[in-house]
């Protein structure tokens, strides 16, 4: 294969309870209640995409959140969690990637770590954590920008605010570095990336051919052709263009 194909995960290929449609399917649940959801139309493309390139969820979920995910037609190969900074290759943590990935963070931990006991008594705040020891969470009661914004002189850290969340992320820990330490490893000359929100940006700047909703295509800045969203279904929408480029690419 010479294609790869590297998706986000939560709002682009899989959606929540709250947008779920008729003749979904739930692909995770949590304490047993039904809480991930891909549309009927997207399962069906998803194993021809899996066919005709290496399909790749990028994701900032942990390794525990990315493994409640039950795929009906098995698992992708390989799947990169903690926002790249953690490659699974048939749901096992790949040592290799990991251990450059421990160089990485190395001299951010200390840093990461006081931001965590500064953080864990802030009363605006709903959750404070270190994901799997690559960077820092932090869940907002209310406004995340405006408390992003309060904090951003704190730290040396990069911080992406999505929604009410606020990712405090090391030098190198971006899913455009995930991104182009595979295609190193894999050595596919085209890329196809969609994602739907700014942790995405690092690596739809990388691709070939970028799909994403028309809100975030302008602050796309890479060279690579970009095929915009117009509606709801990101995730719909990117396999069936996905899978038009593929046959624009073998033509």
């Amino acid at each position: 294969m010479n294609t790869l194909f590297a998706c986000d995960l939560d709002n682009t290929l899989i959606h929540s309870y709250k947008k779920k449609k008729e003749n979904d399917l739930c692909v995770e649940r949590i304490h047993g209640a039904e809480q991930g959801f891909i549309g009927k139309e997207t399962l069906l493309l998803l194993p021809e995409i899996q066919r005709q390139t290496i399909f790749v969820p990028v994701t900032t979920r942990s390794i525990e959140q990315y493994r409640r995910i039950t795929w009906p037609d098995g698992a992708p190969k390989f799947a990169l969690v903690a926002n790249g900074a953690i490659l699974l290759q048939d749901g096992e943590i790949d040592n290799w990637w990991m251990e450059e990935t421990r160089s990485i963070v190395s001299e951010s931990l200390e840093e990461m770590n006081g931001l965590l006991g500064r953080y864990q008594a802030d009363r605006s705040l709903l959750r404070v954590r270190i994901v799997d020891e690559i960077y820092l969470f932090v869940y907002c009661k209310e406004n995340a920008e405006e408390w992003a914004k309060e904090h951003r002189g704190d730290t040396r850290l990069s911080v992406v605010v999505s929604g009410k969340k606020v990712y405090f992320l090391p030098s190198g820990i971006d899913k455009g570095t995930a991104i182009r330490r595979l295609l190193r490893r894999l050595g596919c000359p085209n890329l196809i990336c969609a994602g739907d929100s700014e942790m995405d940006l690092p690596m739809l700047d990388l691709a070939d051919f970028c799909l994403s909703p028309e809100t975030l295509a302008e602050k796309i800045s890479g060279q690579g052709q970009k095929i915009v969203c117009k509606n709801d279904d990101l995730g719909e929408f990117a396999l069936k263009e996905g899978l038009r480029v593929l046959a624009s690419i073998k033509e």
